[in-house]
């Protein structure tokens, strides 16, 4: 499935149309949230069960349910090339690019692999300052 919203803890469906449901149902198919009850509510239980998928995954363990842990939840691989789009009206994930710059000081190199990072994408191997205008190292 494509398009899934971003979540984190305390969305319900109410707030995202089923979702929060979804997740959690994904999260059990994917043998985690086995102890939770499936309510449609981004709780404690619903947050550990993410961190802990998230840790097993190699993902950057934040508790945010963005493109990158949805792939993982949905079996997407991570495999070829991707590219990651960000919504210039979404205020989170600016916010989290703009930190990451601010992390980074006026190294858009280093920004970028920090941002990268913060979204779960391993960039291990990557050559990510295209001064030689390849993709990979």
């Amino acid at each position: 499935m494509a398009g899934e919203p971003e979540l984190v803890e305390n969305h319900t469906d109410e707030d995202t149309n089923g979702y929060v449901t979804y997740l959690q149902q994904m999260l059990q198919h994917n043998g985690y949230y086995q102890d939770g009850a499936v309510d449609g509510i981004f709780g404690p239980i619903t947050d550990a069960a993410v961190r802990q998928f998230q840790e097993d995954k190699g993902l950057t363990v934040d508790g945010w349910v963005g493109p990158i842990t949805w792939g993982a939840l949905n079996g997407e691989d991570g495999g070829g090339n991707k590219q990651i789009e960000i919504d210039l009206n979404d205020y989170p994930a600016l916010q989290r690019a703009y930190a990451a710059y601010q992390e980074a000081g006026d190294d858009e190199v280093a920004a970028a692999d920090t941002h990268l990072a913060m979204i779960g994408l391993n960039i291990e191997g990557m050559d990510t300052d295209d001064d030689d205008g390849s993709a990979y190292a």
